[in-house]
């Protein structure tokens, strides 16, 4: 009884003596040829700790700005509307439990 080669060949592609050849497409080819190195570049740069302390000065700059953007924001609406955004946060839990309850 004769064992199935364990590559299969494409339906375009040859076999020889029973080992699988296939014929990969042109665009296929530029692809890898390109993306191999840049990969191999890229993995190394995201392991290293350039990337660690940019991620993480990341982070901290959007936590900051999302603070700031908060303080505001409630500096504007509490002369204006009279209630802080601690006060909205309370109205819209509360309007969820009553909308939620079952009555």
């Amino acid at each position: 009884m004769a064992e199935r080669p364990l590559v299969r060949a494409r339906p375009t592609g040859r076999t020889l003596s029973g080992a699988a050849v296939t014929m990969r497409a042109l665009w296929q080819q530029a692809f890898d040829a390109i993306e191999r190195p840049l990969a191999a570049a890229s993995e190394s740069w995201v392991q290293g700790k350039t990337f660690m302390d940019l991620a993480a000065v990341t982070v901290r700059v959007r936590r900051r700005l999302m603070a700031d953007g908060q303080r505001m924001t409630e500096q504007w609406l509490q002369p204006q509307f009279g209630f802080r955004v601690g006060d909205l946060r309370v109205a819209t839990r509360i309007q969820c439990v009553a909308t939620a309850a079952p009555g």
